[in-house]
């Protein structure tokens, strides 16, 4: 820093010094003031007590005689307080006095009693001054008066005031005994009071807002006069006068005077001081910027003043500025004034101008505020900065949208920079973030002001004359003649009173003078020079100064004079430079301590004092400490604890307070038996030795050996009873004493038997927040034990402890905090803490500005989460996002608690779904990477929690959750790799993640962890490996990292859970082929049986479902059996548990299956029963492996008999109506097993109850396989040998109608269903006639019929050609069963299958083209299928028509292939001749000319289709003949398929083409065949095939345009050869073929389809070049 800038810093510190010193002394005033108004009043009220005799009236007497005596107690309390607790709390004082006297002011005129105690007061005011000994103080207020009267009053205010006070004191008895006639003399005192003839009206000035201003006199006193003549309203009335109430309540410099009112009829009027330069309006331009400057500083202590009265201006404006002969600024014009006791109402009849308003202000209804007035205070400011109105650029009516957008004026850069941030802060669109008045006016009086209008105005002439008359004193006091010193040392003295003097004494070169004076002969001079030198002194340069001049010595040398004045004013030197740090160690160095304690002992009440002080502010400097215990001064000071001067015992008590700090003079106080002393004076009278005494104290206790002193009940009841001390510095000290006694177990204990929880819960509203937090700290520490956790309960403290978690001090925030953290480790107390007010309390706190503050509330809510009902209060309160909020927080402390929270919170469901949707999720996430292992443990528990939530799975995966998990699986910290495989292991159980675990790398490490020492990172790990086993692709992975043996090794593990888990892995990993030669390969079958049936239920079931999945590997199926596998399950079929069952009987289910020596080991153990048995499980389950079982057993004839035996039989036929499926599909095999070529098994059966019903109901099943076992079993029932036993089976089938129902069946589209019906058929019909002529009946000839014409299954065709046989040999057919001879005969014999038109249903609506003869719809077949019918109508019949029919049909029908649309049947019935066809997706032409992109992958497989089901066209004889785009279908798969075969012919047939038929193919027809006979051949195929390739590459009808214009002209342009140009896009290769392909020479092209295909197969045939 530069000299300029230490020296403007030291210039602000002494502005603030002297305004605080400035301060004190108003108090001094203020005091005087106060205590008197208090004593006229208490007179007034002993006085008045007996008149009016009315209970309301005594009751309101004696309220306000309480009240005045609660100020006296607060006037006798501070005024005893040290001069440097006065100097520090100067401010607080000020405020404090003001509120009371305020309050007692408001009070005072309801009673109509406080005229007589305030004139009386005004009228005693200059002559009740304090008597003093000496003349200094005569002088020092000689001088202050004149200062005051050259700064701020003319002699005619003065006047003024003296006139009205004698003339209040005449008047007073008249008006107390004769009261006015109206009632307007309730409004203000008497004095005020102002008769309308007295008034002098002179010019009038202006109009205010509630009537108009003049110029006038009053009693020949120039007044300003404010008249409303006419009253428009009563509220005008009202608003005038409360105007008057307010003003005859403010007394301020920076107030109008305000001197009376009159009410009388002739109108209303107020008296006012003159403002002789008017408003501030008027004369802003004519102020330079020192002037605006210091008017901004007196404005502002006037608004302090204001607001401290709870007064709101309400209408800020210069307007409203007096400005005086003196240029000084003073409020005026309180029209719109709102007090706090006034309402919205009461001041909303006038409103002040918009420009000078506060936003918020511009609401309806809106109420004025203080803030208002600072947003008003701060474009006044800016006005006085610029000399300019607000917003004068801006239109009115534009003013408020304006501002409301954050408009303000530009504030000049030329002012300091500190006056632009209160401005700006002053005008804050947020209230809330606005100064208060008093923090304005502080600012601005410590604000230097250097602007270039600003300069320091030259001095006056008596100024001048003032400096030259000190220098030419100074002189004087080397002067020869005594009486010269003697006068000049008494004028210094006086001059050295005021401030400015002070200094300018000292720049005189005075001060060396005056302490050579202390040594003068002479005894006046000597005691005016030091009278001199004690004013001078009080000034902190001179302090230095003094001691620069040597007079440190002469000063301690004067102490001994005989001079009683001298040793007063020599100690009260002592006592000013004592407070300056550099002269504590120059008095001690001067021999100054020894006199003083000396002193101590003196007879004069003031020098002991003195004395007494000065070592009080010695006793802080540690060398000084030292040489006050060496000198006896401890003893001395000790001794003066028992003065009977209260400022003495103060001033002793505080400097042993300083002393007591340093550790040798703490034994010493204790061995000079101070202690006790100081533990009585905790009774004393005076506060400030109370407060002293517990300071010292509280250092003293510090030593062991002093606590044990201190500590006991007598003392501590001492040090309680300060709790309700008025004084606030001695509460506070007291509570620092228990607060430190309260650390050790003696001390807690001490303090709870003197009830001092009570006392310190009470505390806990203390008014002083250093009272409130050591209150708070010390329930902390007492809060430890738990007998005191009790007490504070019943003591009331946790609501007080949870209502300071809001207090503006944070260390009180704090402590509270802290106090509740300990006392929640009670249960009861944690039911008083657990609601969401509490909570919301606590959560409020995280964002607090302490770090200490935000950790207590922190650790509070993490204890309350332990417990349920906490966890549900604070989700409800919000805490999940503030816990949230703190996980980023740069404190580690925060991370760790706020993680740990909600660790703990993640338990609770509910919870699990907030965390989530507060975003806490990805902030837990990245906590995994945090630098602190607690917080990465908190994060990983609170994951683990949170993934027991299925929506949490996914959202941990997707914030990234798995790859951090996987890496801390690798951590060397135990509890982190439990926590992240128990998360892991949670996370598992969703289906993606287990894909997404495995791809961050999860599997190796998981199977790393199965060896780790750790009991649950074992656990965790082998929970997550089952669940992950679930993925096919995991189990593969598993296997190849290793993880087959380590989790075999683990089915010894000695722990339970570990060993169930293992086995629940591999029961998951067998489901994977490869892992069953594994499992068996380490080892894994044998400890796996051995698990089975122990005492462990969880491990028998996974070991069993392990042995499930295993034994369907042939290898392991023997393995099985000789690790004594097979009795073990069997015995498990009995197993109490349901999953143990199924397990068992799905192990023994695959055992069996194809392994012979398994049946015969199993029937050894009696497997077969239990089998059987198990078919009547309730659980289904259960009942399908059993069944499956018995099934699979019932193929070996071996096997039969023994669960025939076993009851297997009845078990059966009653599990083929059951609900499962697969349990009657392995009931009716296993019965059709029974029954083939068995007699004894198919009389059993046919005996049972409703058998054969039950088979028959099968037949009708939805599932295939069952439908074949039912045919079988009957077919099984009916047998094959000719023996009664089977006519009996044939007969019961009959019988039950099963016939119409298997007829029914060959109509059915799968072909092994068709077969085992056939077979049935068969059966049935052999040597049975019933049977056939039953067949008959149902249809069956035209249905066999059909199959022997149509199937291409040879065995199927076989017995349809038997059944004809043999039913041909029965009685005729119905005439349902064939077509009509009237049908056949018009169309003729056709070579197709013959479709009944009832079968056949059309949907008209849906028309998808047209073939070579008719037209093509979509319709049904049989209700279920989705055909193409091709129908054409016998109305058009011709016989063109019906040869063409015919032909397209025979042609169509034998053809089946995938690329040929298949031709299902005819239907040939009256009015009704239709085609019906294979349904399609659409065409080829429909592809190429409606969709943006073909990729050329998909046209080189259509033209695959199409080019192969040409070839199997003319492989078959088949010339198609108009081949071409529209007459390519396509499926839904996007395979082409040739239709349409109306011009398609036999090749041996082959004709020429009629140009009719032709005409809708010409663009697709060969050159040959145009204009000529020639035929068809594969050539002219193979053109039209060129043709197509070309429209697949072009996307183009060929001739497209020119056919439209001549077709004449196209037949000639093909008929030469003329071709279509290939397109430049089109693959090259593939180019070569379509042209290849066209070709005008049949020679030229491709020989046949054959060769095209090879073609087509080319691998480069679409590369481009």
């Amino acid at each position: 820093m530069s000299p300029s800038d230490i020296l403007q810093d030291l210039i602000k510190l002494a502005q603030l010094i002297q305004n605080q010193i400035a301060l004190v002394e108003n108090n001094k005033l203020k005091f005087r003031s106060l205590t008197e108004l208090i004593d006229r009043i208490v007179t007034s009220i002993d006085g008045l007590i007996s008149l009016p005799d009315t209970d309301q009236f005594k009751k309101s007497l004696l309220d306000l005689k309480e009240c005045c005596d609660e100020t006296i107690a607060f006037v006798e309390k501070t005024s005893s307080k040290g001069r440097l607790e006065r100097f520090i709390y100067a401010g607080k004082y000020a405020d404090q006095i003001e509120s009371l006297k305020s309050k007692i002011l408001e009070l005072v005129p309801v009673l109509h009693i406080g005229l007589t105690a305030q004139s009386l007061m005004d009228c005693d005011r200059d002559r009740r001054h304090e008597a003093q000994d000496h003349q200094e103080l005569l002088a020092q207020q000689t001088a202050h008066f004149y200062e005051l009267q050259a700064a701020h009053f003319n002699h005619a205010d003065i006047s003024l005031i003296v006139h009205q006070q004698m003339r209040s004191l005449e008047e007073r008895i008249v008006q107390l005994t004769q009261p006015p006639a109206t009632t307007d003399h309730l409004l203000l005192p008497k004095e005020l009071m102002v008769n309308f003839s007295d008034i002098v009206f002179h010019d009038k000035i202006c109009k205010s807002a509630l009537g108009a201003l003049y110029h006038g006199t009053w009693r020949d006193q120039p007044v300003t006069i404010k008249w409303l003549e006419r009253l428009e309203a009563e509220h005008e009335r009202h608003h005038f006068i409360r105007e008057a109430k307010v003003m005859s309540r403010l007394h301020n410099d920076y107030i109008t005077p305000f001197y009376g009112a009159s009410f009388e009829e002739t109108g209303l009027c107020l008296l006012m001081g003159v403002m002789e330069n008017g408003n501030l309006s008027q004369v802003l331009t004519t102020l330079n910027a020192h002037e605006r400057f210091r008017m901004a500083q007196d404005l502002a202590r006037g608004l302090t003043y204001l607001h401290d009265q709870d007064i709101i201006h309400g209408d800020i404006k210069p307007n409203h500025i007096g400005v005086n002969q003196y240029k000084q600024a003073k409020w005026t014009d309180f029209g719109l004034v709102k007090t706090r006791a006034m309402s919205l109402a009461s001041v909303s009849a006038f409103s002040p101008e918009v420009r000078w308003q506060a936003p918020e202000s511009w609401r309806r209804r809106a109420e004025l505020t203080k803030a208002s007035d600072v947003y008003s205070f701060g474009l006044l400011l800016w006005t006085l900065m610029t000399s300019k109105m607000p917003y004068t650029s801006i239109a009115s009516r534009n003013v408020m949208s304006e501002v409301k957008r954050g408009f303000r004026e530009t504030i000049p850069t030329d002012i300091p920079l500190e006056l632009d941030r209160l401005i700006q802060s002053c005008w804050s669109a947020d209230p809330d973030a606005r100064p208060v008045a008093r923090e304005i006016s502080r600012l601005l009086q410590t604000m230097t002001y250097t602007r270039a209008d600003a300069s320091t105005a030259a001095p006056t002439q008596s100024e001048c004359t003032e400096q030259s008359d000190i220098q030419e004193h100074v002189k004087n006091l080397e002067h020869r003649d005594v009486a010269v010193r003697q006068n000049v040392t008494s004028v210094l003295r006086g001059l050295a009173l005021n401030a400015t003097h002070q200094d300018e004494i000292r720049n005189a070169g005075g001060l060396a003078p005056l302490v050579m004076l202390l040594s003068d002969h002479d005894g006046t001079v000597k005691r005016r020079a030091a009278g001199a030198l004690a004013n001078l002194a009080a000034n902190t340069a001179n302090q230095d100064a003094i001691r620069e001049a040597g007079g440190l010595l002469p000063v301690v040398m004067s102490i001994d004079n005989n001079d009683k004045s001298v040793k007063q004013y020599v100690t009260s030197i002592l006592r000013s430079l004592a407070t300056n740090v550099t002269n504590q160690d120059a008095i001690r160095k001067a021999g100054g301590i020894i006199p003083l304690v000396k002193l101590l002992g003196d007879d004069d009440t003031t020098v002991r004092r003195r004395a007494a002080i000065t070592l009080e502010k010695l006793a802080p400097n540690t060398a000084n400490q030292d040489a006050i215990r060496e000198t006896g001064g401890i003893i001395a000071l000790i001794k003066s604890l028992s003065d009977l001067d209260k400022f003495v015992r103060g001033s002793a008590a505080s400097a042993l307070l300083s002393l007591s700090t340093n550790t040798v003079n703490q034994a010493v106080i204790r061995e000079d038996e101070g202690i006790p002393r100081l533990v009585g004076l905790l009774r004393d009278e005076y506060f400030v030795v109370r407060k002293n005494a517990a300071g010292a104290l509280l250092n003293l206790i510090e030593n062991e050996l002093n606590q044990s002193l201190v500590c006991d009940v007598e003392c501590m009841t001492a040090l309680l009873n300060l709790f309700i001390d008025k004084d606030i510095n001695v509460r506070q000290n007291a509570v620092l004493v228990i607060l430190k006694l309260a650390e050790n177990e003696k001390g807690r204990d001490v303090i709870r038997d003197a009830g001092g929880i009570a006392y310190l819960v009470k505390l806990l509203g203390d008014v002083d927040k250093f009272v409130r937090g050591n209150a708070a700290s010390a329930l902390l520490s007492l809060s430890t034990n738990a007998v005191n956790q009790d007490v504070i309960r019943e003591d009331g403290g946790i609501p007080r402890l949870v209502g300071l978690l809001r207090d503006e001090y944070f260390v009180v925030r704090k402590n509270a905090a802290g106090a509740l953290l300990n006392l929640v480790e009670n249960e009861l107390n944690q039911a008083l803490v657990c609601d969401v007010e509490c909570m919301t309390a606590l959560l409020n706190l995280f964002i607090d500005k302490d770090i200490n503050v935000r950790k207590n509330a922190v650790l509070v809510i993490l204890k309350l989460t332990e417990n349920e009902k906490g966890r549900d209060i604070i989700r409800d309160a919000g805490g999940l996002n503030s816990l949230i909020q703190l996980l980023d927080s740069q404190y580690v402390d925060l991370r760790k608690n706020a993680s740990k929270a909600l660790l703990q919170l993640a338990q609770n469901t509910i919870n699990q779904d907030g965390i989530r949707e507060a975003g806490g999720l990805v902030p837990l996430v990245m906590l995994l990477g945090d630098s602190d292992a607690i917080v990465i443990q908190n994060a990983l528990g609170a994951l683990e929690n949170l993934a027991l939530n299925v929506i949490n799975q996914d959202e941990i995966r997707v914030a990234g959750g798995l790859l951090p998990l996987v890496t801390l699986l690798g951590s060397h910290e135990v509890v982190m790799k439990r926590r992240a495989a128990g998360a892991l292991a949670k996370l598992a159980s969703n289906i993606a993640n287990q894909d997404a675990v495995r791809e961050a790398g999860g599997l190796e490490p998981l199977v790393m962890l199965l060896g780790d020492r750790d009991r649950t990172v074992k656990q965790n790990a082998t929970s997550a490996l089952r669940s992950l086993a679930i993925n096919v692709t995991n189990q593969d992975k598993i296997r190849e990292v290793g993880g087959l043996l380590p989790l075999v090794m683990l089915l010894g593990d000695n722990n339970a859970i570990v060993r169930r888990r293992a086995a629940g892995v591999l029961e998951n990993l067998a489901t994977n082929t490869a892992n069953q030669d594994a499992v068996r390969e380490a080892g894994g079958l044998l400890p796996l049986v051995t698990s089975l049936g122990g005492d462990d239920l969880m491990m028998s079931r996974r070991a069993s479902g392990a042995l499930a999945k295993l034994s369907s590997n042939t290898t392991n199926k023997d393995a099985v059996r000789e690790a004594g596998g097979l009795i073990l399950l069997v015995n498990l079929l009995g197993d109490r548990d349901v999953i143990v069952r199924q397990n068992a009987s799905g192990a023994l289910k695959n055992l069996v299956f194809y392994n012979t020596t398994n049946e015969d080991a199993l029937r050894e153990v009696d497997g077969f029963r239990a089998l059987v048995m198990s078919l009547g499980d309730k659980d289904a389950i259960v009942k399908g492996n059993a069944t499956a079982a018995v099934g699979y057993l019932t193929g070996h004839f071996a096997n039969r008999n023994a669960i025939g035996e076993a009851g297997g039989l009845v078990a059966l036929v009653n599990l083929l109506n059951d609900e499962n499926a697969l349990v009657q599909k392995s009931a009716i095999g296993a019965l059709r097993n029974f029954a083939r070529n068995h007699e004894i098994n198919q009389n059993i059966i046919l005996d049972i109850p409703d058998s054969v019903q039950k088979i028959i109901d099968l037949l009708r099943h939805p599932n295939d396989k069952i439908v074949i076992y039912a045919v079988g079993a009957l077919s099984s029932l009916a047998g094959w040998k000719t023996t009664l036993v089977h006519q009996r089976g044939q007969n019961i089938i009959r019988e039950h109608h099963a016939i119409p129902i298997l007829v029914a069946l060959l109509e059915r589209p799968e072909e092994n269903i068709k077969q085992a019906v056939s077979d049935a058929l068969m059966t049935l019909s052999i040597d049975n006639i019933e049977n056939k002529q039953a067949m008959i009946h149902a249809g069956a000839r035209a249905i066999v019929d059909e199959l022997f014409q149509t199937s291409s299954n040879s065995y199927i065709r076989d017995h349809a050609h038997e059944l004809l046989l043999v039913l041909n040999q029965a009685i005729p057919p119905s005439p349902d069963a064939h077509v009509s001879v009237e049908d056949v005969g018009i169309i003729g014999p056709v070579q197709a299958t013959l479709i009944a038109s009832k079968h056949l249903q059309v949907d008209y609506g849906k028309r998808l083209g047209s073939g070579g003869f008719g037209v093509v719809y979509q319709g049904k077949w049989q209700k279920f299928t989705d055909v193409a019918i091709k129908e054409l109508h016998a109305a058009e019949l011709s016989p063109d028509a019906v040869t063409n029919f015919r032909a397209e049909a025979e042609c169509h029908a034998p053809l089946h292939h995938p690329n040929i649309v298949t031709l299902w049947g005819v239907c040939v019935e009256p009015g009704n001749y239709s085609m019906v066809m294979e349904l399609m997706a659409g065409s080829l032409h429909h592809l190429l000319h409606s969709t943006a992109d073909l990729p050329w992958t998909m046209r080189l497989s259509i033209a695959k289709h199409i080019t192969i089901g040409l070839y199997y066209l003319h492989e078959h004889q088949i010339i198609h003949c108009d081949l071409k785009s529209m007459n390519v279908l396509l499926d839904a798969h996007g395979n082409a398929k040739l239709a349409d075969f109306g011009l398609s012919t036999v090749k041996a047939e082959i004709a020429p083409l009629s140009s009719e038929q032709a005409s809708g193919t010409l663009c697709w027809k060969a050159p040959e065949l145009v204009n000529s006979d020639e035929k068809c051949t594969i050539s002219s195929d193979i053109y039209a095939l060129g043709m197509t390739f070309w429209e697949m590459s072009s996307r183009q009808e060929p001739f497209q345009d020119e056919i439209r214009a001549c077709p004449e002209l196209i037949m000639e342009w093909i008929g030469q050869g003329g071709l279509e140009e290939v397109p430049e896009t089109t693959p090259p290769k593939f180019a070569t073929l379509i042209l290849q392909c066209r070709a005008k020479e049949s020679s030229h092209r491709p020989p046949n389809a054959a060769v095209v295909v090879n073609e087509l197969y080319q691998p480069d045939i679409i590369s481009h070049v």
